[in-house]
């Protein structure tokens, strides 16, 4: 025998890393089966090498591996000989230098988040907690029970790492959130990688859907000058309403909230005024939710959506010019008692 070396490098090796040990003797070798016997019971098989001077020999530290504070071989199993047959020296104990091996990958402990209902755009932060320190390379994420993701915020060099949410417009709602799993790299010293996290996160509810208007709807009929023209519009779920949010109709005039806030019906009203343009089949445009300062959320708060679908609101037309007068007319002549005069009044359309 002539030297034992450890050449992967000095170092702390946790669960899943592997060292490699070069044995070398004075003469070529063959072996097939010669393995190492370490200092923590564990054992490193023959990896290459056989017909040379220096067999090649591989440890990979494995969950439950005893730990130890300086790794060393204590011995060589199998057959290891020359071409002739001889017998390779024994090893004995050789130390491999400033090698440490932690067979205590970190153990999931638990994930938590306060209890409550999340919006559109909140943050949700969730703890992760493992049985030991652990350190974070780059930008780890949880999966989420309904598909979203959590990004790794803070806490490497601790136990608890925390991950955050926010809450986009069109992620699945949920009424019990839990943990998946998580990808990325978390490790402890010794290189263990951390153990796989779930779980639920107790009573997390996810709202990420805003109200949508599926509809709106008006009484039939011909709306002129003076006329009020009331106008329902329902969302998918219910709506609370503060303030005077308007809706824009297809001729451009602007009708404005009157009732129904708490309800899924949202009652808008406009009165047709002089030179509101004419229309022959009234729609809706737009909705101004938040016109002076007004609001309408869902019971989450969350704002409603400002798409307008199925805005045509049936057989409604307006016309917005009252007829304007023309002239007066009648025969001239001189009249008297009993005489009948006739007059004539015009305007600039059929009244």
């Amino acid at each position: 025998l002539s030297s034992v070396a450890d050449t992967t490098g000095d170092g702390a090796y946790g669960v899943g890393e592997t060292i490699s040990i070069t044995v070398t003797w004075d003469e070529a070798v063959v072996t097939a089966n010669g393995a190492l016997t370490l200092s923590n019971s564990a054992s490193a098989a023959y990896s290459s090498g056989t017909g040379s001077t220096a067999l090649v020999f591989t440890y990979t530290v494995a969950e439950n591996d005893a730990t130890s504070g300086d790794l060393s071989v204590t011995a060589y199993t199998g057959t290891i000989a020359d071409a002739a047959g001889g017998a390779a020296a024994a090893t004995g104990t050789v130390d491999l230098g400033a090698v440490t091996v932690d067979g205590d990958a970190p153990d999931f402990v638990s994930v938590a988040a306060t209890d409550a209902t999340y919006k559109i755009g909140d943050n949700l932060d969730i703890t992760v907690t493992w049985d030991e320190a652990v350190s974070v390379t780059g930008t780890p994420t949880l999966t989420l029970s309904n598909s979203a993701t959590a990004t790794y915020q803070s806490g490497t060099g601790n136990a608890a790492l925390v991950f955050r949410y926010t809450v986009a417009d069109g992620n699945t709602d949920s009424s019990d959130l839990s943990v998946s799993s998580f990808s990325g790299t978390i490790k402890d010293t010794a290189g263990g990688a951390a153990g796989a996290a779930s779980g639920d996160l107790g009573s997390v509810v996810v709202d990420a859907n805003t109200p949508d208007i599926t509809g709106c709807d008006a009484t039939d009929g011909d709306y002129g000058v003076g006329e009020a023209i009331s106008i329902t519009c329902t969302y998918n779920e219910a709506v609370t309403v503060t303030g005077t949010p308007t809706i824009t109709l297809s001729n451009n005039d602007v009708a404005s909230y009157a009732s129904g806030s708490g309800s899924t019906g949202i009652v808008f009203t406009t009165t047709v005024a002089e030179n509101d343009a004419t229309s022959s089949d009234l729609s809706v445009s737009s909705i101004s939710a938040t016109a002076g300062g007004a609001t309408m959320k869902d019971s989450n708060g969350n704002a409603v959506s400002g798409t307008i679908t199925g805005g045509d609101l049936g057989a409604v037309t307006v016309d917005g010019d009252a007829p304007d007068f023309a002239s007066v007319a009648a025969t001239n002549g001189d009249y008297g008692v009993g005489e009948a005069l006739s007059i004539t009044v015009t305007w600039d359309e059929a009244v």
